[in-house]
């Protein structure tokens, strides 16, 4: 008797194999057709962050992004830099002897330092910082007490 059931249900079985089959495909039809559309995603995706990293990087049109915001960020860049006080990090006893270099990284970009020594001296002995002046380290312990 299991044997005539196990022989029923292979048949059963072998006589629905078609209707698997096109199960199946259909099934895989469904899925290469979400694959198409997710590439076609991607696709986009990848133009997207292409044209973004090139308006991030520049491009070399007059228009692009960066052109466009650049003369402004020097502007910005020069403004905040003259605010910087020209701070000597010695006594103003040592004015004549001791001096700074230029920093590197302002020279790097074409600008002059202004906390170096390389400009062009005055008599900074009697100078204390009120308008962008030079200010010295015992100036400084002298405010402090004060």
């Amino acid at each position: 008797m299991p044997s005539t059931t196990r022989r029923r249900q292979s048949l059963m079985n072998y006589h629905r194999l078609p209707d698997i089959q096109r199960e199946i495909n259909a099934k895989l039809d469904d899925t290469m057709e979400q694959f198409r559309k997710l590439s076609d995603i991607v696709a986009l995706l990848h133009e997207f962050t292409n044209d973004i990293k090139d308006h991030v990087k520049g491009v070399p049109e007059e228009d692009g992004l960066l052109q466009a915001i650049r003369p402004e960020q020097d502007k910005f860049r020069q403004r905040i830099r003259q605010t910087a006080p020209k701070f000597r990090p010695y006594e103003r006893k040592h004015a004549g002897e001791k001096h700074l270099p230029s920093s590197k990284f302002l020279s790097l970009e074409g600008k002059e330092d202004a906390g170096s020594d390389d400009e062009e001296p005055d008599d900074d002995s009697k100078r204390i910082d009120l308008n962008g002046e030079v200010i010295y380290v015992d100036d400084v312990q002298k405010s402090a007490l004060m």
